[in-house]
């Protein structure tokens, strides 16, 4: 997949052409927490906490999770919930938690996992915190479900700057060209709304919402195995990793209504290729074993790494940095920018300042014990006090809703939410503010609390 050298020649005349500096190296896993008492166990997930940029919500594939939280005296794991996911095989279990946009507001939030209850099916379930913070969670309802007859359960969960909620689902027996299913699709469903019969409604510029024998959910098609994806917070560009099976490993910038592939051809095309998206990023199984989608940098604009996409690989145990060139058809500088992580990388999370961590993953062996890992370089720093927005985008706001700040801003919370009312200069906000220009929606700054 990730080929781990380039020439300096090459590397020379892409950061001529980008205008930027190479992409740093030498980044380091840094231990945060005490690993002594504190262990997981295979986890699958690591992620932030809207408004609190000091927790980290950790998924264990077994159905657990648990909350890292920052202490006077380090960092504490407590549990929080779990779900009912089967772990018969190495494919199935708990992949992911996602907060609602207004999650400060109404408290939702959305767990992914393959669950076997008669049948083996992939579910999106619906749970509600309680007002005061995250203690007691209960689960609302299931808002999604459907049987799974193959093995590629994997899957990942995101909103969308629209507000939607996306899903990537691995396929059945290469089912990425079947569309009257959705396994390898990214499938893009409303759950603030419900339409007669299901739990959720279907959004009305959905692709395939009209048409004949196609599944209204399905966004986009022809994955196989797509394990991560994120939404770049600058520019809401989706990228996902799809793990190869022979012949190919891909990074795939996903856009609706295209076709990447999977169950008719992988990695780059060779014949019949019209109705195809070529991948960004297609390297031989030779070259890396199972890409894990990562996320593009945007905590600090003067840093190196500034938009760059940090991924890894589940084989070689290393973090990537690569950087789409202008057209965004591929990388115009990719290298290894980590050595091998001490375990094999499951998933690659950010907390709520832009700090960087990568799950490490043991597959078998009398102990499954795992651990966190953030990702330390002079680089990769958190949240700037002032530049262009990392962590917020226009999330599912109501467009009637009104509110203005000193010099024609607009003010929005970290979370999307919009604040009204005096706009602190300083101090006692709870989370980071964002600016924008009334007129142009441009942020023109943010202030952290």
């Amino acid at each position: 997949m990730i080929r781990t050298t380039r020439t300096s020649a090459l590397l020379a005349l892409a950061a001529c052409v980008c205008g930027r500096a190479q992409i740093p190296t030498g980044v380091a896993f840094e231990a945060f927490y005490d690993q002594a008492v504190i262990s997981f166990d295979q986890p699958t997930f690591v992620g932030p906490v809207p408004g609190d940029p000091d927790q980290l919500i950790i998924v264990e594939r077994a159905g657990k999770v648990s909350r890292l939280v920052k202490a006077a005296g380090g960092y504490e794991k407590k549990p929080w919930f779990a779900v009912d996911a089967d772990t018969a095989t190495h494919w199935d279990g708990a992949w992911t938690v996602e907060f609602h946009p207004k999650f400060l507001e109404n408290h939702l939030f959305y767990v992914l996992f393959r669950q076997k209850i008669n049948a083996t099916r992939s579910v999106i379930e619906e749970w509600k915190a309680d007002p005061s913070g995250l203690a007691n969670p209960v689960k609302l309802r299931s808002v999604i479900e459907f049987n799974q007859k193959g093995i590629h359960s994997s899957g990942d969960m995101k909103f969308g700057p629209d507000g939607f909620l996306y899903s990537s689902q691995g396929d059945r027996q290469q089912s990425g060209q079947d569309m009257n299913e959705m396994w390898g699709k990214v499938i893009r469903i409303d759950v603030d709304r419900k339409d007669p019969g299901l739990e959720y409604a279907i959004p009305p510029d959905n692709p395939f919402r009209n048409a004949a024998g196609t599944r209204p959910e399905i966004f986009a098609t022809g994955f196989r195995m797509p394990w991560r994806m994120s939404f770049d917070r600058l520019n809401g560009d989706l990228i996902l990793g799809d793990v190869g099976d022979v012949t190919a490993e891909e990074i795939n910038l996903v856009a609706k209504g295209k076709n990447y592939g999977a169950g008719a051809v992988e990695g780059k095309c060779a014949a019949d290729c019209a109705k195809f998206t070529e991948p960004i990023l297609a390297e031989t199984r030779a070259e890396g074993i199972c890409v894990i989608g990562g996320f593009v940098y945007r905590a600090d604009p003067a840093s190196q790494f500034y938009g760059v996409y940090l991924f890894g690989d589940y084989g070689t145990k290393k973090i990537y940095g690569a950087r789409l060139n202008a057209a965004k058809t591929g990388f115009s500088e990719m290298k290894s920018v980590a050595g091998a992580m001490p375990g094999n990388v499951s998933a690659l999370g950010l907390d709520g300042r832009g700090n960087y961590y990568a799950a490490m993953y043991k597959e078998t062996g009398a102990s499954t014990r795992s651990q966190i890992y953030r990702l330390k370089h002079t680089e990769l720093r958190p949240v700037a006090g002032t530049g262009i927005l990392h962590s917020a985008f226009r999330r599912h706001r109501d467009p009637s809703e009104q509110g203005s700040a000193p010099s024609g801003y607009r003010v929005y919370g970290l979370d999307g939410r919009l604040r009204t009312g005096k706009f602190p200069e300083s101090t006692g906000s709870p989370d980071i503010l964002i600016l924008r220009e009334a007129g142009t929606g441009r942020v023109a700054k943010w202030i952290l609390p």
